[in-house]
């Protein structure tokens, strides 16, 4: 209950749907991410009608009405609309765009938690950009001999630092994802 410092039972509910799509999506968006750089449509598209479909509900099941279901578009659509803008200076893909979007939507409109989720993503990207710059320093391991084969962590470090180089982007899926899956877990408590 609110006296114990606890969700009521709606919120926590929505909360832990909130946690398993951004958990569920930002694993396949961000491995794919990592593999490729790229973000398919079909889960960026999956995800936003996933979120749409518990917005609905959450509005719905609240008892509550259309003005407020349109008032959670709010924070979705102003983060849509400022991500596009980025995407178009070329600073960020867009599946970036619309990946952050539909975690916004599935997350609650509250302020607290989009914020966490805004400024969560933003320090967690730039925390792995710094690593992608550092990666991208590091000197070639010297060739391993025939007989031992590269551990996959090896092999993949090897893989991005050589992406660093080329100036390949930054596999920004796992900073929405982690700060998502951080601010839906910040509505369960």
């Amino acid at each position: 209950t609110e006296e114990d410092g606890c969700a009521p039972n709606g919120m926590l509910e929505s909360a832990i749907f909130a946690t398993a799509t951004t958990v569920g999506f930002g694993v396949v968006a961000s491995v794919s991410d990592i593999a490729t750089r790229r973000i398919p449509n079909r889960l960026t598209a999956g995800a936003m009608l996933v979120a749409l479909v518990l917005r609905i509900a959450a509005t719905v099941l609240g008892g509550h009405g259309i003005l407020t279901f349109f008032q959670g578009l709010a924070w979705p659509l102003g983060l849509f609309v400022a991500l596009y803008i980025v995407w178009v200076a070329g600073l960020i893909g867009a599946g970036d765009v619309k990946l952050a979007a539909s975690f916004s939507l599935v997350l609650p409109p509250e302020p607290g938690q989009q914020l966490i989720f805004i400024l969560g993503t933003a320090a967690i990207g730039g925390v792995i950009a710094v690593a992608y710059l550092v990666i991208g320093r590091l000197r070639p391991a010297k060739v391993q001999a025939a007989h031992r084969p590269m551990s996959q962590l090896r092999r993949m470090i090897r893989v991005e630092r050589w992406r660093a180089r080329r100036h390949a982007g930054i596999p920004y899926a796992v900073a929405i994802s982690l700060a998502a899956t951080g601010a839906a877990l910040a509505g369960i408590g």
